[in-house]
């Protein structure tokens, strides 16, 4: 979504439903480079099958947002562009979940050595993901450099 590695972070992790200890919810201010800022909220404890538009990650540049979220099922994907005389532009999409499936479709297909298989699955995006994860749990409000954790020289 971004045209630079997420660089940093600040955030706090907690516990909402005890069976899923020791957390279960994340809350992060991120930036990528010095250019993108916006937050990111991951949760597993939803008391109700429907979850917030709130879930997701906003991402604030500076002709406008963009959002991602979990709604009704669906990805949705919204755009808002600072025009001309404060007009602004929205663009809203939606998406139906299917990026596991995917990601085994191609695991799959790799190992068959398929032609058509898609070129996901980067071991190095896989650490950077967890090492994302793994600042937002331990950050406890302290500022977490991403680049540190997972070096460019890997």
């Amino acid at each position: 979504m971004l045209p630079s590695r997420l660089t940093e972070l600040s955030g706090f992790a907690s516990l909402n439903r005890d069976f899923l200890a020791p957390h279960d919810t994340i809350n992060v201010a991120v930036r990528s480079g010095s250019n993108f800022h916006g937050t990111a909220e991951l949760t597993f404890a939803s008391p109700t099958k429907a979850r917030p538009v709130a879930d997701g990650f906003v991402i604030t540049g500076t002709e406008g947002w963009l959002s991602v979220s979990h709604v009704d099922g669906k990805w949705r994907v919204t755009i808002q562009v600072a025009g001309k005389d404060s007009e602004e532009k929205e663009e809203v999409s939606a998406y139906e979940g299917e990026g596991v499936m995917r990601e085994i479709e191609a695991f799959v297909g790799a190992i068959d050595k398929n032609d058509e298989a898609l070129p996901i699955g980067d071991p190095l995006e896989a650490l950077r993901d967890v090492a994302f994860i793994q600042a937002a749990l331990n950050s406890n409000g302290a500022l977490v450099d991403l680049i540190d954790l997972v070096p460019e020289s890997l």
